[in-house]
């Protein structure tokens, strides 16, 4: 088990994590690889400043596995998604949404979950600045787990003259 400060390229939100990090699972299997990222509600959000640069005409998308791993059902196990950008150590939220994760019954499950932001979407303010990801368990004494964690460009739209 590790803390997220401890995983490279990883970042503890506005404080350090007290139990939150990466382990291998103890029930049910990763659904890529051996370890899985694990957040507990009460503890700072996860995020990763990618070296991917925002580009006009270009679309981007997150995708994660998500799962309970301890506490909670229902509606009250959340995970909060984001894309933002970074200037000069600033994060401007890009596109953000909340969802609920499937419940914690064998054989514990992931679902995956995926954010889309489109290029008409991007100010020009973020043009040239590097795109980064946050993770958070909004969900107050509930552990979820997260895996397979995939930021991408999906489209490059050209135009014709």
């Amino acid at each position: 088990e590790s803390s997220y400060p401890d995983v490279p390229g990883w970042t503890d939100g506005d404080a350090t994590a007290s139990d939150s990090g990466v382990e291998e699972p103890s029930v049910g299997d990763a659904s890529d690889g051996s370890w899985i990222g694990f957040l507990r509600g009460d503890d700072a959000a996860v995020y990763q400043v990618t070296s991917f640069m925002i580009n006009a005409g270009q679309d981007y998308t997150l995708t994660v596995d998500g799962r309970a791993t301890s506490g909670g059902s229902g509606a009250n196990l959340q995970l909060t998604m984001e894309l933002f950008y970074d200037m000069d150590g600033v994060h401007t939220v890009l596109a953000t949404q909340t969802v609920t994760l499937p419940d914690r019954v064998s054989p514990y499950p992931f679902e995956t979950f995926s954010l889309m932001l489109e290029s008409e979407n991007i100010p020009s303010a973020a043009m040239g600045n590097p795109i980064g990801i946050k993770f958070d368990n909004v969900s107050s004494g509930t552990w979820i787990g997260i895996d397979n964690v995939i930021q991408g460009v999906v489209t490059q739209h050209t135009s014709q003259l």
